[in-house]
This record gives C-alpha cells, sequence and structure tokens, in this order.
C-alpha cells in the first residue's frame, strides 16, 4: 500500500500531479508531500528508469535517466489521467506500464482506452511490394489528426501547464455528438457544372480529414448513391468516387463511353452493373477496399482494361474469362481469398504486373510461364508448396516475391531469369538450393535466405555473390563460413548471420573491406580473427548471444563503428582500446 493519502479532491478530479519538467521538489496541490516521493512509493521509480531512453526523446531533458537511490524526476503539469493515459499511447508506447500503474490507481479502463486510440492511429501493415494508382487521390497526403512528432508533443505539453488543454474522457461527447456531417454536397449542381463546362474529369471523391469551420468540426460528407443523371455526362474520361459509402452503381453509368479511368475504392460495392461492358475505351478500374466475393463477371468483357485493381476485397476465386483480359498490364489481387488461379491467366501475354500476396494460393498454374513479359511476381504469404518449372520463361523478371509461403525446393529454371535484382525467398522450408543458381544470376543486389532450413552456404562458390551489396542468412542451421566465399563480394555492405550454429569466422574476413553491418549474434563463437581491424568501414558489429571470453584488441582501430553489442557473451574484460 502506497504511504501518502489519496485525497479526495484528487479521487473527484480524477486527476494526478505528476508535475513534468519541473526538477525541484514541488509538493502534491493538495498535501505537502513531495511528488517525486509519491512516485517513489507507487513503485514507479524503476520503470521511469527502464523507460528514461523514451522521456529522453520526448523531452530532450537528459537528468530524467537519474540513479535508483534519489528521486527520477518531478513533473510540471497537471493532466487528468484520461488524457495522459492517451498521450502515452499515441506518443511513447513504452511507457504504456506506467499510465497502467495511474489509470488503475484512479478506477480507469486502461485497456478499454488503448484499444480506441489503437483503433484511431494504427495503420495497416505495408507490403514489399507497393503499387499504387496513378489518381489524384494518391497525390494527397495523409494527416492525422494530430501532429506526432517531439516538438509539437512538447507544445501540447505546454499548453497542459498554461491550463489551456483540460479535457478528459469522461467530458468528451461521443462522436456523433462532437462532430457534425459536412452540410450535404449538392450532386446535382456539381453535375450540372461538369456537363455545362464540359469537364473531362469528375473527382467526388471524400477524405478522412476533419475539417474546422467556426469552431465547429465537421465530418466529411460521403456520397451514399449516384444521381441518374450522371448519363449526361459523356464527355467524361475520368471519375473518381473514392471513400464513399457506395453499395451499388447506378446501371447509368454504362453511359460514360468515353470513360479511361473509374476510381471505386473505399466504397461498400458488392458487384457492378452489366452497363459496365458499354465502356469500351476503360483502361483503368480501381476496386481496392470494397466487398466483392468474387469478380463480377463483367469485368471479363472489358476488354480495353490495362489495370485492374482489386486489393482487400473478399474474392475466393478468379474465373476461366480472366483469359479475355488480353491487353491486362497490371493486376493486383492481394489481400483476398484466392485459392486458386485459373490456367488461363497464361493466355494474357500482355502482363507486366502480377500482385497475389496474402491470398491462400497453394499451387500456380504451369501456364504462368507464358507471361513471357512479367517484371514483377509477388506471390509471398501464401500456402505454396512448389513453383511451377515454366517459371524460368519469365526472362524480364526482376523482382520476384516468394516468401513466407511453404516452398521445400526452387525449379532450376529460375537460374533463367537472368535480370532479377532481388532473392528474396524468407520464411519457407528450403534445405538447399538447386546447383549454382545463383551464380547463374548476375544482377542479384539482395539476397535473403533467411529463416530456412539450410545447413551450408549455397553452392555455387564466391561468384554468386560477386553483385550482392546484402546478403541475409538469418535463422538457418549454418556451421561455416567457407573460406573465400566473399572475395568477389567487393560491393557487400550487409550481413546477417544471425542464428546460425556458427563455431569460428574465416581467417579472411579482412577481406571483407565494404562491410559496414555485420550481425553474427546467437551462435557459438569463442574468438574473432585479428585483423578484424581491416574492416574500416564497419559501424554496426552485433556479438550477442555467443561465447566470447575476449576480443581482439583490434576492434578498438574500427574508428567508424557506433554500434557495438556484446550482450550474453563470457567475456572476463573488455579492451582498453574500446575505450
Amino acid at each position: 500500500m502506497s504511504r501518502f493519502p489519496i485525497h479526495s479532491t484528487f479521487a473527484v478530479e480524477n486527476t494526478i500531479s505528476f508535475n513534468h519538467f519541473c526538477f525541484g521538489h514541488s509538493p502534491c496541490p493538495v498535501c505537502p508531500q513531495p511528488l517525486a516521493e509519491k512516485f517513489i512509493n507507487l513503485g514507479l521509480v524503476d520503470k521511469y528508469i527502464r523507460y528514461s531512453s523514451a522521456l529522453q526523446y520526448l523531452f530532450g531533458k537528459s537528468e530524467l535517466a537519474n540513479t535508483r537511490r534519489g528521486p527520477p524526476v518531478t513533473f510540471s503539469y497537471t493532466a487528468r489521467i484520461p488524457d495522459a493515459i492517451g498521450f502515452c499511447i499515441r506518443t511513447a508506447g513504452k511507457m504504456t506500464d506506467i499510465a497502467k500503474e495511474a489509470a488503475k490507481m484512479n478506477g480507469h479502463d486502461y485497456n478499454n482506452h488503448e484499444q480506441q486510440q489503437h483503433s484511431r492511429f494504427a495503420g495497416s501493415p505495408a507490403s514489399d511490394f507497393e503499387f499504387r494508382p496513378s489518381s489524384k487521390e494518391n497525390g494527397k497526403s495523409l494527416k492525422a489528426n494530430r501532429s506526432k512528432s517531439p516538438g509539437a508533443f512538447i507544445e501540447r505539453l505546454s499548453s497542459f501547464a498554461r491550463g489551456k488543454y483540460r479535457s478528459s474522457l469522461s467530458e468528451r461527447p461521443s462522436q456523433s455528438r462532437n462532430f457534425e456531417e459536412r452540410p450535404r454536397r449538392d450532386l446535382q449542381r456539381d453535375l450540372q457544372k461538369c456537363r455545362d463546362n464540359a469537364e473531362t474529369r469528375l473527382d467526388l471523391s471524400s477524405s478522412d480529414e476533419v475539417h474546422r469551420v467556426n469552431n465547429k468540426q465537421f465530418v466529411p460528407f460521403q456520397i451514399v448513391s449516384i444521381p441518374s443523371s450522371i448519363r449526361d455526362l459523356v464527355q467524361l474520361t475520368e471519375l473518381f468516387l473514392y471513400k464513399n459509402k457506395l453499395t451499388v452503381l447506378p446501371n447509368e453509368i454504362g453511359n460514360l463511353v468515353n470513360l479511361k479511368k473509374l476510381g471505386l475504392s473505399e466504397n461498400g460495392l458488392t458487384s457492378l452493373p452489366d452497363s459496365l461492358s458499354a465502356l469500351t475505351q476503360l483502361e483503368t478500374l480501381d476496386l481496392r477496399h470494397n466487398k466483392l466475393c468474387e469478380l463480377p463477371s463483367v469485368i471479363y468483357q472489358i476488354s480495353s482494361l490495362e489495370t485492374l485493381w482489386l486489393r482487400y476485397n473478399r474474392i475466393v476465386s478468379v474465373g476461366n474469362e480472366i483469359g479475355r483480359l488480353k491487353r491486362l498490364k497490371m493486376i493486383d489481387l492481394r489481400e483476398n481469398k484466392i485459392r486458386e488461379l485459373p490456367s488461363t491467366i497464361g493466355q494474357i501475354k500482355s502482363l507486366v504486373v502480377c500482385l497475389l500476396s496474402y491470398n491462400h494460393l497453394k499451387a500456380i498454374p504451369e501456364e504462368i510461364g507464358n507471361c513471357s513479359e512479367l517484371t514483377q511476381l509477388d506471390l509471398q504469404h501464401n500456402y505454396l508448396v512448389s513453383l511451377p518449372q515454366s517459371m524460368g520463361n519469365l526472362q524480364n523478371l526482376v523482382r520476384l516475391g516468394i516468401r513466407y509461403n511453404k516452398l521445400r525446393h526452387l525449379p532450376p529454371g529460375l537460374a533463367f531469369c537472368h535480370k532479377l535484382e532481388e532473392f528474396i525467398v524468407e520464411s519457407n522450408q528450403l534445405e538447399a538450393l538447386p546447383e549454382g543458381m545463383l551464380t547463374s544470376l548476375p544482377n542479384l543486389k539482395t539476397i535473403n535466405l533467411s529463416r530456412n532450413e539450410l545447413t551450408a552456404f549455397p553452392s555455387g562458390g564466391p561468384q554468386q555473390f560477386a553483385s550482392s551489396v546484402s546478403i541475409n542468412l538469418e535463422h538457418n542451421a549454418i556451421a561455416k563460413i567457407p573460406f573465400g566465399i566473399f572475395s568477389k563480394a567487393t560491393g557487400l555492405t550487409k550481413l546477417n548471420l544471425k542464428e546460425n550454429a556458427l563455431t569460428s569466422m574465416p581467417l579472411d574476413m579482412g577481406g571483407w573491406l565494404a562491410m559496414t553491418e555485420l550481425n553474427l549474434s546467437t551462435n557459438q563463437l569463442r574468438v574473432l580473427p585479428d585483423d578484424i581491424d581491416k574492416l574500416v568501414n564497419l559501424e554496426v558489429l552485433v556479438l550477442s548471444n555467443n561465447m566470447l571470453k575476449k576480443l581482439p584488441s583490434q576492434i578498438g582501430s574500427l574508428k567508424k563503428l557506433r554500434e557495438l553489442d556484446l550482450e550474453e557473451n563470457e567475456l572476463d574484460a573488455i579492451p582498453n582500446e574500446i575505450g
């Protein structure tokens, strides 16, 4: 139990006086006891020491990293607990334990508040392959409701201290009461204006931004239906309806026979009208973030399509009719529920980019090899156990994404994909690569074989790494680095051999002259070569979780070294040369 009283005023107003930034011993507003002493009694000293680096980043105060014997800091603004928790979540996630303690003391439901904040600020995970349609929507910068930069954060804290910010969860009305809907858009007027001015581009997209007018906040107005008068805009070549609440499209949209770009992402569409087949000049169709459970059959009839975006839907299958889209150059089917691709995909000889990551695919049809113009093929995060031999025909392939599957072997034909610049097969079940495969790929800059079941370096000798800049072999079972394996890798700057079974380093390690980052953690290393000082460009050296008993004094000659991790070793001493 804490030794200081929880005063009634303290409890009723749900406030805790943290007095941030004041490094004296300020008393509590409701009793003469120093606030720092309260923190000690609450058992929060260790937490503040542990998270001192986060606090230093936020507040720029090195004095926050104090010893355990004295008070860590006192604080200089009075904040209501819910808002303090919110700030911790949004700007200093490492401090949430402290927020939990404070919330618990004052009877607040921290977890519920955390979920609310996370839903507001969390983003979607990024993919290795990131392609975006070239519409106006993508030129807009996404603005957060509040800046999260350290400077802006400190300014808000100062506002707290001056009493300019006093809101709390209990005082905030629900969003429906706090925000008003922006005055309804006069769609008929917009359409009439577009017709009168003979405009060829119409953007009726909504946005995520909250607008403020005369101290009132307005959520953006979203369109729920399109007037039938849209049929009169036959001159349109581009129509964008992003981020609305459309569930259906009117049949009259088929009258827009000159349309070349149609943007419908982030709506609630479950189907498309058959009249879209009349859009014989349509080249780009964007249907990302809708509720399509299948590819609408009308899409197969739009033979003019060149770019088709279908990411983030609920599509479970692709029909054989996909082969009719002879002009298609790019198709994005990422993050759906597709289990199988039809063999007719091979009839789309014009296909350049095919994105299929985050689906339920277990196999790829052999006919994919007929798409000889492919430069980018994304198959990440599926359930593939093998790849077709015909992939060797994809000799224009520059990027191949096959990480996070269940591949046990790779087709030897991949060695004919001479233009590959990245070879990323992370998180599969590979025990070896086909003989000399990497040697046949002379343009490889990035090689990632991490999280497989390799027991040795790929066969192929030094030549296979001649063009490499970054090599990642983390989390395998490699016991030895062959002598001279990197002798031709003159541009190699990053090497990750973390979590293997290495017991020693090769004697030619000093020849890795371009190396800037070297990760050898979690192996069984007992000694390092003396010529490690030859790695004059080394900036990061990670040696944690090994069996090192001593370090060569030459390590002190690495003038560019800025990070040296020696945790969890058996070191008796650190060389004086490290300084």
